[in-house]
């Protein structure tokens, strides 16, 4: 049973519903955020965030060893920011 288990949830969920509803919502946030991207120093925040969109959006799209890759990318951004916050820094 834990092998049908591992094989259902390593295909993932199919391109369709992934890419054209998931990606393309993180996508078109990304996009929103380079563009209204206030100039000053804050804009940086935007970027960033407008990056981490565009992250989820490529690991909507890739397949494969990119899609873990994209994938561990996303999870250590998280991970780091997290310890972030519970330093106070």
């Amino acid at each position: 049973m834990y092998r049908t288990a591992a094989v259902h949830i390593n295909r993932g969920l199919s391109l369709v519903p992934e890419a054209s509803s998931i990606g393309s919502f993180a996508l078109l946030f990304g996009v929103v955020m380079f563009l209204v991207a206030p100039p000053g120093p804050k804009a940086v925040y935007f970027y960033v965030f407008a990056g981490f969109c565009l992250l989820i959006s490529i690991a909507c799209i890739v397949r494969g060893r990119a899609r873990q890759f994209v994938g561990s990318v996303i999870g250590t951004l998280l991970f780091s920011l997290s310890l972030r916050d519970v330093r106070g820094v």
